[in-house]
């Protein structure tokens, strides 16, 4: 997500860790976590452009809803890919319009998409679909099988640049 204006030291380089989900008896996740450089997005020069972006579940795309710069760096990427709440994110962006493709999620965040019904595809875990260049899971054990489904089509798309 972008770094708060209040933040004392936000700079262009931080090291952010992963949530991990305790509790959850469907999913145990207590070792699914990782540490990774990161750059918040609204320090991202503007113009650039990725050819992709992946946005897990959990609580991270409640930190990235209605995010100008992380709504302009999806809007620019060729191909999109979110997992179990991860498509929550993509509200607003382009991926996520009342003309995008059909999308999977978790189950139980679908009041955030219910106008978008007509396009969610209802399936038990792990389920993963694809839609064009929009990759999506509906649960942490999909995350595999989306990424590399995602990652065979980033392949595709730089074979052509």
């Amino acid at each position: 997500h972008s770094a708060d204006t209040s933040e004392v030291g936000a700079t262009a380089t931080r090291v952010v860790t992963t949530e991990t989900v305790f509790g959850n008896a469907r999913y145990p996740l207590s070792g699914c976590f990782c540490t990774l450089p990161t750059t918040p997005a609204n320090l991202i020069p503007a113009g650039t452009r990725f050819d992709s972006f992946f946005v897990a579940g959990g609580q991270c795309p409640y930190h990235m809803m209605q995010d100008a710069a992380i709504t302009a760096i999806m809007d620019g990427a060729d191909i999109a890919a979110a997992v179990c709440h991860g498509p929550e994110a993509l509200i607003g962006s382009k991926w996520m319009t009342p003309t995008s493709g059909k999308f999977t999620a978790y189950y139980g965040c679908v009041m955030s998409f219910r106008d978008a019904l007509d396009r969610f595809t209802w399936k038990p875990p792990p389920y993963t679909h694809q839609d064009s260049n929009l990759f999506s899971g509906n649960a942490p054990n999909a995350t595999q099988a989306m990424v590399s489904e995602a990652c065979t089509a980033i392949a595709k798309l730089r074979s052509k640049i």
